[in-house]
């Protein structure tokens, strides 16, 4: 039994959205399931429909899909931990396919295209229940929780804004740089098996101030980054506002984010476009104020004339431009360019602004 090539099978059938014997007989050999559960396939003994269970098994759809897609098994019985399962069957008809699509869209705001099939299978004949979860396609964002989730006794199952993916058999939470490269990469398992490169989305263009102006060691608010990265994938927020006193880290969160997108190449934008009305900045180490690099705008005309600048309008075209032009043709623009817009420093502008 070659684990490997078995791997390379089965990911095959995951992408074709193949929901036959055809499966089984990759996962079941000589009457016996393949002895590991892996980024591929879960072994579960049958269907639980409590509402702590519906939140686990969204999990696992969740880390399936954000990774590699793949197949949730029911009606295989582990026997011995981790080293060897054997073929139990369900009781046919428990399984609600759109309650489950339901709990997806209660816990990640989607409602994902999976589907189940109840396969008669082996000698003596049983019934095995077979889920399909594709997996996301690389223009697409990844999918993050929109609310927390609890077993009965109050135990965190998942946090709200947790992006959630699959290593081998466990759910992890992406947390570091290298988590949120990989989950925008082409995911290809047949090209890691066989130890070649991931595809990875193209950087995206930006003009970030460099770091050193802005914070030179970037440490902790790993749960703000993840709740922003979250955030992207939230259809009916277009905006979200970091608010806080002078000196909180409002600029080095929005900084560090920003390069995670650009490091990343999150397929939802072309460009970052950083604008500041700060014109001045304290610096510790001298205890003295220094002049910014470069200030954007002081008011929301020259706001809206520095993103049309930086989404393809010419300077004349912006000559003698009223308010409500400029916010037409700055809508106008973002539709031909989407990109992540960073304001700072708001507060620095006129009261009226």
């Amino acid at each position: 039994m070659n684990t490997t090539d078995i791997k390379k099978s089965v990911y095959m059938l995951v992408q074709s959205g193949n929901l036959s014997t055809q499966v089984l007989n990759e996962l079941i050999q000589g009457g016996k399931p393949v002895p590991r559960e892996c980024e591929l396939w879960d072994y579960k003994e049958q269907f639980e429909a409590d509402t702590q269970d519906y939140a686990k098994t969204a999990k696992s759809i969740a880390s399936f899909y954000n990774t590699y897609g793949g197949y949730i098994v029911y009606g295989v019985k582990e026997t011995d931990k981790d080293k060897s399962f054997e073929i139990a069957g369900i009781v046919t008809g428990e399984f609600n396919l759109q309650k489950l699509k339901g709990q997806l869209d209660k816990f990640f705001g989607k409602r994902l295209d999976v589907s189940y099939v109840e396969i008669p299978y082996g000698n003596p004949e049983v019934t095995i229940g077979l889920l399909h979860i594709p997996k996301r396609p690389d223009t697409v964002h990844t999918i993050s929780a929109t609310r927390r989730a609890d077993d009965a006794r109050n135990k965190q199952i998942f946090s709200e804004g947790s992006t959630l993916y699959r290593t081998g058999d466990e759910c992890k939470q992406a947390v570091t740089f290298a988590d949120f490269e990989f989950l925008t990469s082409s995911r290809d398992l047949v090209a890691e098996l066989e130890g070649r490169q991931f595809k990875k989305m193209a950087l995206l263009d930006h003009n970030l101030p460099d770091r050193n102006f802005i914070c030179p060691h970037f440490v902790g608010r790993v749960e703000i980054i993840q709740k922003l990265w979250a955030w992207l994938s939230d259809e009916f927020q277009y905006a979200k506002v970091l608010a806080g006193e002078g000196g909180k880290g409002k600029t080095p969160i929005a900084y560090e984010f920003c390069q995670l997108i650009a490091s990343t190449g999150a397929p939802l934008f072309f460009q970052i476009i950083w604008l500041t009305a700060k014109t001045k900045q304290f610096k510790a180490g001298i205890d003295d104020f220094i002049g910014t690099p470069e200030t954007h705008y002081s008011d929301l005309e020259t706001l809206l004339i520095s993103i049309c600048q930086k989404t393809g309008s010419l300077d004349d075209e912006l000559d003698d431009l009223s308010i409500n032009q400029l916010k037409r043709l700055t809508r106008q623009n973002l539709q031909s360019v989407p990109s992540f817009i960073v304001i700072d420093d708001v507060d620095s502008t006129e009261v009226d602004e």
